[in-house]
């Protein structure tokens, strides 16, 4: 049997083949973007904003997310996967990361309370705290 996720994942996809918005309420990345939310905006652009995450899970933990309300993976087109690997990389060499991690929320059971593709930059700090490793 499908869980609850699977199942609003499936109508929110049937509701965009409709051309119809999966919003209901506004979002935390909507708000971001409006600049409602208290956090730093780096850089936007017409698809995508790029921000440091509100709760930081590591020293190097920025947040690239998708502007539309497109929340999984499946619909997400490669244009806009591209332009994302695009940011992620120079981001990567404006900071002088080496070695990262990318983390991808998509839908609710990627803790994701909200209707946004979102990719997080997440760096890892050495043993001995001069730089990053994974």
């Amino acid at each position: 049997m499908p869980s609850d996720w699977h199942e609003k994942a499936m109508h929110n996809l049937r509701q965009m083949k409709r051309g119809q918005s999966i919003a209901s309420t506004p979002c935390y990345v909507c708000n971001v973007v409006r600049g409602i939310e208290n956090v730093e905006i780096l850089e936007e652009d017409d698809n995508i904003a790029v921000f440091n995450t509100q709760s930081p899970q590591a020293l190097v933990d920025i947040s690239f997310a998708v502007k539309k309300h497109i929340n999984f993976l499946a619909v997400l087109s490669s244009p806009l996967i591209n332009a994302i690997g695009a940011k992620v990389a120079k981001y990567c060499e404006k900071l002088g990361l080496e070695s990262y991690k990318i983390l991808i929320n998509n839908m609710d059971d990627g803790y994701v309370t909200n209707e946004h593709f979102v990719a997080r930059l997440i760096s890892v700090e050495s043993e001995d705290g001069n730089g990053f490793r994974i």
